[in-house]
């Protein structure tokens, strides 16, 4: 279960946190608000853990209608998210993670590419409801990886690994 999302530069979410909690989640606001862009971006979420890059971004509309307009013709480079998340496994064993990406676009050479991604894991007793704990933030990793373009070239770096 997804527990923390944070995202930068998707549509008008800037900055943006969201906590869930178990079981039923509500958006509540005025019109306008962002409510709708926060399901885009779920739904954008699902697309890109079963399609490439470049056909979830044609799936929710294109780069032109998810990356965050800032001006007449232009458009933020950058689409920054994380995601914090746990699952029960069994009774006594849970699995905690954390995905962090940057997804950059190129509007003039109309390319899409993960710029950055991490993924950490980690084994735990327990399902972990809140990455802002002190106790959350004190465990160690079994896992964290990190892949990231460095002049076009594809690096691979391995930070933990237990």
């Amino acid at each position: 279960m997804i527990t923390k999302i944070e995202v930068n530069g998707f549509k008008s979410l800037s900055e943006f946190s969201l906590k869930l909690n178990t079981g039923l989640n509500i958006l509540v606001g005025p019109n306008g608000s962002g409510k709708t862009n926060i399901v885009l971006f779920f739904e954008f979420l699902s697309q890109l853990t079963s399609n490439q890059i470049g056909h979830a971004v044609s799936a929710v509309g294109g780069a032109g209608s998810i990356f965050k307009k800032i001006g007449l013709n232009d458009y933020e480079k950058d689409i920054d998210f994380k995601i914090y998340g746990s699952k029960l496994l069994s009774s006594k064993k849970a699995i905690a993670y954390e995905y962090d990406s940057k997804i950059t676009t190129s509007f003039e050479k109309d390319t899409i590419i993960y710029s950055y991604q991490r993924i950490k894991l980690r084994t735990a007793s327990k399902f972990w409801d809140d990455p802002e704990s002190k106790i959350y933030k004190r465990q160690k990793w079994d896992l964290d990886i990190i892949t990231k373009q460095d002049d076009g070239k594809l690096v691979i770096e391995i930070l933990e690994l237990n």
